[in-house]
């Protein structure tokens, strides 16, 4: 007759598949760009304010130069409405315009 023993048996299980992370963290900028350099390699830990890639910022100047000159022809439109206004005024109370 043979004692019952109590002994760890090692098992080993042989499976096809595929690890995927429980969370994924997704990295975006504040504006869309085109990418000129990458600082970082996937899979890399990085720190809150870390350089991670570079944006090239050529269209961007151009955009702010465009918005600046707009600015500035509106600003020159409101100065010379502003003299209308205060021309019309001045004759408006000679009474030399109705």
């Amino acid at each position: 007759m043979i004692k019952p023993a109590q002994q760890d048996i090692d098992i080993t299980l042989h499976v096809v598949g595929r690890i995927e992370s429980l969370s994924s963290p997704v990295i975006s900028g504040e504006t869309d760009g085109k990418v000129i350099s990458i600082h970082v390699d996937e899979g890399d830990a990085v720190k809150e304010g870390e350089l991670l890639a570079i944006l090239d910022v050529r269209l961007f100047e151009i955009l702010q130069a465009q918005e600046k000159s707009e600015l500035k022809r509106i600003q020159i439109l409101i100065a010379n409405k502003k003299k209308t206004l205060n021309r019309r005024t001045k004759l408006a109370k000679s009474k030399s315009i109705s």
